[in-house]
């Protein structure tokens, strides 16, 4: 994987890059989108990210949106980013939008998934969410944290912003 500065858009502020697809190519809840995300640092030692084509500062937040409404809300050095999907802090979830699936999924590196519906007034959004309760130790390492419990939710369903 290559990292190229872009001092344009960089100006000396943090962010994150984004892997070249094929660096973890797994497949999982991102439903095959091949992408995953590792920091990696520019000539400058700030970070720059891709996340659905769009550059990241890191001193903005990431939030998920249904609607009008945030469903979550965090720091963007808190997310965790692979296979193309943030994945938010549990305590960055608004409380009571999530109601647990019966939907299974076991990703062959991370572990047994979670799939969550999520609730915004009338809208239900089946599937909308995943998290990986208790991510398997060799995930964590591959990735450069836990993040059991994390969530991420369905691009298609759930607005991802900063």
């Amino acid at each position: 994987m290559t990292a190229q500065a872009d001092s344009d858009w960089n100006l000396g502020r943090p962010a994150t890059t984004v892997a070249a697809a094929g660096d973890l190519d797994m497949e999982g809840p991102s439903r095959g989108t091949g992408r995953v995300c590792s920091p990696v640092p520019t000539r400058t030692g700030h970070y720059k990210a891709d996340v659905a084509g769009q550059r990241i500062d890191e001193r903005e937040k990431m939030k998920a949106v249904v609607g009008e409404t945030v469903v979550a809300e965090a720091a963007n050095e808190a997310v965790v980013r692979m296979e193309g999907n943030v994945y938010f802090p549990p305590d960055s979830v608004v409380a009571g939008v999530l109601r647990d699936s019966p939907t299974p999924y076991t990703c062959p590196w991370k572990g047994r998934a979670q799939y969550h519906d999520v609730l915004v007034g009338e809208t239900v959004l089946d599937d909308g969410a995943w998290s990986y309760p208790d991510v398997n130790e060799s995930a964590s390492a591959r990735v450069g944290r836990d993040f059991s419990g994390y969530v991420a939710f369905d691009g298609r369903q759930v607005r991802i912003e900063t």
